[in-house]
């Protein structure tokens, strides 16, 4: 009876062990979660403060990115209106020449709507409602949030 008994308490006590452990793991991956999320909301709103980047810095990505796509969907691109957003106002001289070296990297004329958009707060994306191009720091940081969080869900396993 005594050994039974015994028997029962390590059981219990191995169980519980098990609880701990597991409760402690899915405590750490909260806080490595929230340390991220911190970290990238500290960087936001850093980045907010900074000055208006130079356009050109983000034009040529979206370009590349915009030819990269398959031709059906670099002509989509001139069938209908597209939004340009930025995170900045452009002047209608960077507007032009933005709009020309899309033109260029789409193959095609295309008729853009601009849309000041500072969440990007760097960058431009383009949307023509089918497919969207992001060249901006929000989704850079999106990027890497995902990244953490898939990082973080190897070392779980």
């Amino acid at each position: 009876l005594l050994a039974e008994a015994r028997s029962q308490l390590e059981q219990l006590r191995r169980q519980e062990q098990d609880n701990l452990l597991r409760e402690r793991q899915q405590q750490q991956h909260q806080l490595e979660q929230q340390a991220g999320e911190l970290a990238l909301n500290i960087a936001r709103r850093l980045l907010q403060r900074l000055p208006a980047p130079a356009i050109d810095s983000f034009r040529s990505g979206l370009c590349e990115k915009l030819a990269g796509l398959p031709a059906s969907e670099r002509a989509a691109f001139g069938l209908q209106p597209a939004t340009l957003r930025s995170a900045h106002p452009l002047s209608a001289e960077a507007l032009e020449s933005l709009r020309a070296a899309l033109q260029q990297a789409a193959g095609c004329p295309l008729t853009l709507t601009l849309e000041v958009c500072p969440p990007l707060l760097a960058g431009l994306e383009l949307d023509n409602g089918q497919t969207v191009l992001r060249n901006h720091l929000a989704a850079d940081l999106a990027r890497l949030q995902q990244e953490l969080n898939l990082e973080r869900s190897d070392d779980a396993r």
